[in-house]
């Protein structure tokens, strides 16, 4: 398992980093396991997303999650939909696209306490 620093971040970005990233159970992790890649806080396109599942081969599906925290259970939908919107302008699925991979699906996962709210998209 490896670790990514955030140390260059304000505490309080850090906090919310990490706290959104476990309430997923992932952390700051990047783990192998037979057929996938799971990484976080990895650089694509132009910034950072949160979760990617990549799979070993080209014609399986490979997972891009944005998540954002609500500050009301009320937008916890909005939240979802521009996390959605954040993997469209940051470009997160390029790189994927570029090697190879035509089978993604795009997940914004928003939070609000105890709740979240999940909008998928299918990439083909």
């Amino acid at each position: 398992m490896e670790f990514s620093a955030f140390h260059r971040l304000p505490k309080k970005d850090r906090r919310e980093i990490y706290r959104k990233q476990d309430t997923c159970g992932v952390g700051n992790t990047k783990h192998r396991s037979k057929d996938y890649l799971v990484k976080s806080n990895r650089e694509s396109g132009s910034g950072r997303g949160d979760i990617f599942i990549i799979p070993d081969l080209l014609e399986k599906k490979a997972v891009v999650m944005e998540l954002n925290v609500a500050d009301k259970a009320f937008d916890m939908e909005k939240e979802s939909l521009s996390a959605l919107n954040q993997i469209d302008e940051k470009g997160y699925i390029d790189e994927l696209e570029q090697i190879g991979y035509k089978n993604i699906l795009k997940y914004g996962i928003s939070f609000f306490r105890k709740n979240c709210w999940v909008t998928v998209v299918d990439v083909q």
